[in-house]
């Protein structure tokens, strides 16, 4: 693409300090985590977690859940 990527998204969302250390010093703007994160840390973003197994339907009924729910 030959251009920068602010953005990680740990596998599976699972982070701790030292992952959220070394994927900063990669020089990553924010990371996305799942359900343990934070809205004040940018390493430590909420992320939806969807998959193949989810119908249009279902991925518009969790996104709408995690908005309203997670802020």
């Amino acid at each position: 693409l030959r251009r920068p990527c602010p953005d990680f998204a740990y596998p599976y969302g699972e982070h701790d300090q030292r992952t959220r250390q070394l994927v900063q010093s990669c020089g990553y703007e924010r990371a996305f985590a799942l359900w343990e994160s934070s809205r004040r840390d940018p390493f430590a973003q909420r992320r939806l977690d969807l998959y193949r197994r989810h119908t249009p339907a279902k991925a518009v009924l969790r996104a709408t859940f995690s908005r309203r729910f997670l802020g």
